[in-house]
């Protein structure tokens, strides 16, 4: 598998892979495409497999391979392919849940510190709009303690639009 990605033709067209591609490649092609010959029958049976599912999807599968004289996958394993007489026996447990719920938690630290740098960025220029008025005359407060006193109202504000947002998204308001 090559890391070379190319859009159109010439010197322009060579373009600088991410550092993971090849890998993440190679992950997702990890178990390629077998070529099959004609004709051929073939059955295709997905399941949710996600939580308690996947230890009872496995056991199924150990205890079908038993009844068939097949090895059997180990529980750490994820994928099997098992030749018995002209039948192919191919099974794969797919981490897509993993996956989600990694990526989910992700986003949401990524949301956070979002927040956060947000926040920061607008009491600080908020500071600079107290400390002007109270240098005109305007404000008799000190100006570092209503800034800090805006600090929650903006963090909360800044949360909220931020998870309005996110609500959109995830119901392809897009």
């Amino acid at each position: 598998m090559t890391t070379e990605v190319l859009i159109g033709d010439g010197e322009a067209a060579h373009l600088m892979p991410h550092p993971l591609r090849a890998a993440i490649l190679g992950e997702v092609h990890a178990r390629p495409f077998r070529p099959i010959s004609v004709p051929s029958r073939i059955v295709h049976l997905a399941f949710d497999t996600s939580g308690t599912r996947a230890q009872t999807d496995q056991s199924n599968l150990v205890a079908l391979c038993e009844s068939l004289g097949l090895p059997a996958p180990s529980p750490t394993e994820k994928h099997l392919r098992s030749p018995f007489g002209r039948t192919i026996l191919r099974w794969e447990q797919q981490s897509m849940n993993a996956r989600t719920r990694l990526q989910m938690r992700l986003q949401t630290t990524v949301e956070g510190l979002s927040v956060a740098a947000i926040t920061y960025h607008v009491v600080g220029l908020f500071g600079y709009l107290v400390k002007a008025a109270h240098d005109r005359g305007r404000m008799p407060i000190e100006p570092r303690i209503v800034t800090a006193a805006f600090v929650p109202a903006a963090a909360f504000a800044i949360w909220r639009a931020v998870r309005s947002i996110r609500k959109k998204h995830m119901a392809g308001e897009d």
